[in-house]
């Protein structure tokens, strides 16, 4: 018995342990490796996380693995020590998260081949075509354009807004051909001129450049304009030049055709991309590529996080502050911390920026655990928007914009320059109400109302995604007196045609940007000066850059001022900073106009007279008397269930069993576990949401009472009637 060995697997399933399995009778078995072994009734594939000569299972009770898929470890030791870290810091099962971790063909036991790239080139009679061969098909020609640098990947053409569909009709003409990898290599093109870099940025720059060797995390804050992409570029050509390789985050796709864009221009190398919308052999191919060294550059949303890199020199995070890097279901991973743990165990440096950073970000500078660096000019020159409210009290309204806003848009738009209407909420109009009666169209899942979308014809609920036609009459009193209230992008749009017929208005939103590449195209037909009014929600926030626009409104401020999360004035000074620095970044003078019914509530007066530092800093004083996070540590357990009497009864007995443990804990930390009680909005998707909260001073105290916990909590019989989960660092609370 004593050379028995005892392998163990992690399979992906939401159990929180590991499993054991005897050796294979003839192949080599590797820690970090795939298996396929024998699970109930059914084969599945996972992960070989550790061998040993004991198991706490009878030997006669184990199974041995089916079939061994490789040789050598899919991930190295230090990003296999971070998945195991992210399982036990998030309370999630270790085989759930290495399967997140895994590209889907890789999961389903398919090996890996960054040969499967496919890279397209011109031909002959491709380079010599020009724009008058093309005239009725502007999109064969921007493909010929792109492909004029030289040969480029397809997900590099799709993510700059070519379809396959494009690049088939091109390689029937005979126009363009499949290409070698090697041949990505040969077109990298040379860096362009660049205008010199500014004194604030030449100073991060050198900062940055002197800590490039082993684990730092730098914070680099500079206002929207600044430059901070610049600084992002020379850091990097810098690790590049040294033979290492660099992973950028970025919160959405919308950012990656134009992030793609500079990078390739400023730096001349190949840059791979890992993100939703690319097919799974692009994103294996890609994921390959950067395992073996081949990519020097990988550039990707919050899943990029996973991908193990052989030479690994530099992590950056774009827009660190950004919600979108918290996993909202399944595996709730955080990616800004995880990249923080994964720059320590690689050691190597960690780059962060934002105009807004996070208020976990800024309380790490506060505690010199990170560098802080500033940009404050605005690198094209200029100053920041002027901000001021319109008080919405003091006006007569003759449609969603006052008679101020209207006359300054009139203004700008006289003076040839682009104006950009922000209008958080989507659709027509949140509610569709009867005159008559007050009855409203409401969603029976969620007990929420529906949303009009005109132009769909259709009520449409944003919590589950529910739809109904518009009805011709009141379901209740038969009144067919139904009138919108509220408004939403597609009101506003065409409240704008109507009193702007002169200039061409453009919606940007998810209802607008369904199609595949729409959203591309639409901000580049923005980028032209085709559009000379933009209405559109977050979407278009978030680091675009429009240099004509000289005006921006927001449309309606009051919907964040009464939030009851405690995060909600550090969102809306996000949301609203960065939709503001969308104004004046060639230079003008510009102007930001919020219509608000409460002027005189205090975070509207500090956004008038205070930067975004000055705001953040007042809100974590607030936070910190408080004793809340980023001072504090919180997580949450969520259940839901058709019966809202089972949601109940589980998170009251789970509250018992904290309440029980945290008696131990609180001698050491202090873990307050707070009565269970309905979210915020209590019934989504015909299923009753209930939550549970713990807070301590030190993360350390939560986690110990969630270790020495869950395996309680999880093997009661009401465990088994609902759905649960644990959520730490949790990015809602309500």
């Amino acid at each position: 018995m004593s050379d028995l060995r005892f392998i163990h697997v992690a399979l992906p399933v939401p159990m929180r342990r590991i499993f054991d399995y005897l050796p294979h009778p003839e192949q080599q078995i590797v820690v970090g490796g795939r298996v396929r072994v024998p699970f109930g009734r059914r084969m599945m594939i996972g992960i070989v996380v550790g061998e040993s000569d004991h198991s706490e299972w009878p030997v006669e009770q184990l199974k041995a693995i089916d079939e061994v898929f490789d040789q050598t470890p899919i991930w190295p030791p230090s990003l296999l020590d971070l998945f195991k870290w992210a399982g036990r810091y998030y309370q999630h099962p270790i085989g759930e998260v290495l399967s997140h971790a895994l590209p889907k063909k890789l999961r389903l036991g398919e090996q890996p081949n960054s040969a499967d790239i496919e890279v397209w080139q011109l031909t002959e009679a491709g380079a010599a075509q020009d724009s008058q061969s093309t005239k009725r098909a502007p999109k064969q020609w921007q493909l010929l354009e792109l492909l004029k640098a030289g040969a480029q990947e397809r997900a590099t053409l799709s993510a700059q807004g070519v379809t396959g569909a494009t690049i088939q009709a091109v390689a029937k003409k005979g126009w363009i051909e499949p290409a070698p990898l090697s041949a990505l290599n040969e077109s990298a093109c040379c860096q362009p001129t660049q205008p010199p870099a500014t004194t604030e940025q030449s100073i991060a720059i050198t900062a940055l450049c002197s800590r490039l060797q082993g684990f730092s995390v730098s914070l680099l804050e500079g206002i929207t304009g600044s430059g901070k992409t610049r600084v992002y570029l020379d850091v990097m050509a810098q690790v590049i030049a040294k033979g290492k390789q660099v992973l950028v985050l970025v919160p959405e796709i919308g950012l990656t055709p134009q992030t793609l864009s500079r990078f390739r221009n400023h730096l001349g190398v190949r840059i791979g991309l890992v993100h939703s919308g690319l097919n799974d052999s692009e994103r294996l191919a890609a994921w390959q590529a950067a395992r073996t060294g081949e990519l020097p550059v990988l550039l990707g949303t919050r899943s990029a996080i996973f991908t193990p890199m052989a030479n690994l020199g530099l992590i950056v995070v774009d827009e660190e502050h950004d919600g979108s890097y918290k996993q909202q279901d399944g595996f709730r991973y955080q990616a800004r911390d995880l990249a923080v743990m994964r720059a320590r165990n690689e050691q190597v440096p960690l780059l962060l920026g934002s105009a807004t950073p996070s208020f976990e970000s800024l309380a790490n500078v506060e505690a010199g655990r990170y560098q802080h660096l500033t940009l404050t000019e605005r690198a094209a020159g200029g100053q920041l928007p002027q901000i001021a409210a319109i008080d919405m009290r003091q006006q007569v309204m003759s449609g969603p914009l006052s008679a101020p806003i209207i006359n300054a848009m009139e203004q700008h738009l006289q003076d040839n320059n682009q104006v950009l209407v922000f209008l958080n909420r989507r659709g027509f109009s949140p509610v569709l109400l009867c005159h008559e009666c007050g009855w409203f169209a409401e969603c029976q899942r969620c007990n929420r109302p529906f949303t009009w979308h005109k132009g769909f014809r259709r009520l449409v609920c944003h919590h589950c995604q529910v739809e109904r036609p518009v009805p011709h009459q009141c379901d209740s009193c038969g009144s067919t007196q139904l009138v919108p209230v509220g408004q939403g992008t597609e009101q506003l749009e065409e409240a704008l045609q109507a009193q702007f017929p002169q200039y061409p208005v453009v919606r940007i939103d998810r209802d607008s940007t369904r199609r595949k590449d729409a959203f591309e195209n639409l901000v580049a037909d923005v980028q032209r000066g085709h559009y000379r009014i933009l209405v559109g929600t977050q979407m278009l926030a978030k680091g675009h850059d429009f240099a004509d626009v000289t005006l921006v409104i927001i449309a309606d401020v009051d919907g964040a001022l009464f939030s009851s999360d405690f995060r909600a004035g550090e969102r809306m000074c996000q949301l609203l900073t960065q939709v503001s620095g969308r104004a004046g970044r060639a230079g003008q003078q510009a102007q930001v106009l919020l219509q608000t019914h409460y002027p005189d509530h205090p975070w509207v007066q500090q956004l008038q007279t205070e930067g975004y530092q000055q705001v953040a800093q007042a809100l974590l004083a607030e936070r910190k008397q408080a004793q809340l996070p980023p001072y504090a540590a919180i997580a949450i357990i969520r259940a839901e269930a058709n019966d809202e009497t089972k949601v109940a009864e589980f998170l009251a007995s789970a509250e018992s069993v904290l309440s029980e443990a945290a008696r131990g804990v609180n001698d050491k930390g202090g873990v307050i576990v707070m009565a269970p009680g309905p979210c915020a909005m209590v019934r989504k998707a015909g299923r009753y949401r209930w939550q549970l909260a713990l807070l301590a001073p030190q993360k350390s105290a939560i986690q110990q009472l969630l270790n020495q916990t869950l395996g309680e909590i999880e093997g009661s019989k009401l465990a088994q009637v609902v759905r649960w989960h644990v959520d730490v660092d949790p990015h809602d609370t309500v």
